[in-house]
C-alpha cells in the first residue's frame, strides 16, 4: 500500500519530468512498475531530507557508512537547517518582501515552519498557473490529521506567508495579543491545523507566544543536487532506503518463501495423485 505521506512527492516527479531523469538508476530495472520506482525516490528523499530515525543506532550506522565507503555525507534538516535553505533566505533571515517571493510555474517545493534552528511543519507545495496546490499532514503530540491537499489563488497564497512573517516580527516586539490572534487564524487556515475536544472546549491556540514560528522555503535545487549525489552510486541509495522497513520486507519474504514451498507441495501431490 502507498504511503500517503509520500504521495504528493512522486506527483511532483511526474509532472516536473524528473522521473525520466533518475528511472533505472538506483539498481532498478524497467520491467519494475513506474509507480513503485516514484515511491522508492521519494521514499528515500523523505528520509534523508527529514533525518528519519536520525538518533536510531541503525541510521546512524547507515550514515557513517555511506560516508566511509562512498565519501557521500547528506545533511539532514534536523542537523543542518541552513544547507537546504536558499542564499537568499539564509541571509535575509525570511521574506516579508512579496516581490522576494516567487514560486516558479509548474515547479514544486517544500516550505517549512521554522523557529531558527529547525522545522515545526514543512509542506509540499505546487505551483500551477495562478493557483498554488498545497498538501501536508500534521503531527502533534495531541492532536494529528492524515494528509489533505488543497488548492489556493497563487497571489493569496503569498500574502499569506508575507502576513505570517511580518506578524511574527510584531508580536516578538509588542506581545500583542491581537497580533497572536490574526497570527493564529492564517496559521489554522493554510495549514489546516486540527485540534482535540479539549484543546476546543478551552479554546486553546494553535501557537503560543514561545511557539511563535516563520516560513521559510527550501531551495528546490537542494533536491535535485541529493538525487545527483546518488544517482552516482546507486548503494547509497539502497542503503537509506532500506532502513526502516527491512523487517517487514524481511517477514514478507518468509511469508513468500513459505506460500510457495506451500505451492510446490501441493503440486507435486497433484502429480502423485494423477499418477
Amino acid at each position: 500500500m502507498v504511503n500517503l505521506r509520500h504521495l504528493f512527492i512522486y506527483i511532483l516527479f511526474l509532472l516536473e519530468g524528473n522521473y525520466d531523469r533518475y528511472k533505472d538508476k538506483f539498481g532498478h530495472t524497467d520491467k519494475t512498475k513506474k509507480s513503485v520506482q516514484i515511491y522508492n525516490i521519494a521514499n528515500v528523499f523523505y528520509k534523508i531530507f527529514t533525518g528519519y530515525a536520525r538518533n536510531d543506532p541503525k541510521y546512524i550506522e547507515h550514515r557513517q557508512n555511506v560516508g566511509d565507503i562512498y565519501g557521500i555525507d547528506i545533511p539532514n534538516l534536523k542537523d543542518h537547517f541552513d544547507f537546504w535553505l536558499d542564499t537568499e533566505t539564509v541571509n535575509l533571515g525570511f521574506h516579508i518582501d512579496p516581490n522576494l517571493l516567487h514560486f516558479e510555474n509548474n515547479k514544486s517545493y517544500l516550505i517549512l515552519l521554522s523557529n531558527n534552528y529547525s522545522d515545526k511543519h514543512f509542506c509540499y507545495i505546487y505551483r500551477c498557473n495562478n493557483y498554488i496546490i498545497i498538501c501536508d499532514s500534521w503531527a502533534h503530540e495531541y492532536y494529528k490529521r492524515l494528509p489533505i491537499t488543497r488548492m489556493m489563488e497563487y497571489d493569496e497564497f503569498i500574502k499569506c506567508i508575507v502576513k505570517i512573517n511580518t506578524l511574527y516580527i510584531s508580536h516578538k516586539r509588542t506581545n500583542s495579543i491581537d497580533d497572536l490572534l490574526l497570527y493564529n487564524f492564517i496559521i489554522d487556515s493554510l495549514f489546516l491545523v486540527p485540534y482535540g475536544r479539549q484543546h476546543i472546549k478551552d479554546a486553546v491556540q494553535s501557537f503560543s507566544h514561545e511557539e511563535l514560528s516563520f516560513i521559510v522555503v527550501v531551495d528546490p535545487n537542494k533536491v535535485v543536487e541529493i538525487l545527483d549525489t546518488l544517482v552516482e552510486e546507486s548503494e547509497p541509495f539502497n542503503m537509506y532506503s532500506d532502513l526502516g522497513g527491512s523487517k517487514k520486507r524481511r517477514k514478507k519474504t518468509i511469508k513468500n518463501k513459505r506460500n510457495r514451498n506451500k505451492k510446490g507441495k501441493s503440486r507435486k501431490n497433484n502429480k502423485s495423485k494423477k499418477y
